[in-house]
């Protein structure tokens, strides 16, 4: 694996990508504990988040859209369910940050993954492929 380098060096860089790994899988737990709590929160608390406070109207701002075809009103929690529906895909951003920092530590870990992935898929085919 790490060839032309002495065992010293060798077990230094093992040792460097078991400590970014473990700072990756920590950091990843983070974030996954934070959005968790934070659509919790958002469930279940009775404070609404700021985003959905600035994006539902206020009492007083009229909801009526006007058409050729005459006139109609949007119901009020319409605006409180796209809201939700926004810092939902917002907390998407640090979920798709966590994945790719599980990802990544299982890179580190295991640096021929991709080549036994590989070997797998093949061998899978192989089974597969009708005999002729």
């Amino acid at each position: 694996m790490f060839e032309g380098q002495s065992e010293q060096e060798a077990s230094s860089v093992i040792t460097a990508r078991i400590g970014l790994a473990i700072i990756f899988v920590v950091l990843a737990i983070l974030l996954g504990i934070w959005v968790l709590t934070t659509v919790n929160e958002s469930i279940h608390d009775t404070n609404t988040p700021a985003i959905v406070q600035k994006i539902v109207p206020a009492t007083g701002i009229s909801c009526d859209i006007n058409t050729p075809a005459g006139k109609f009103e949007l119901p009020k929690p319409m605006f409180a369910g796209m809201s939700y529906f926004i810092l939902y895909l917002f907390l998407l951003i640090p979920t798709a940050i966590a994945i790719a920092l599980i990802k990544g530590s299982v890179a580190l870990l295991n640096p021929d993954l991709k080549r036994q992935f590989r070997q797998l898929t093949e061998s899978i085919r192989k089974s597969i492929a009708p005999k002729q």
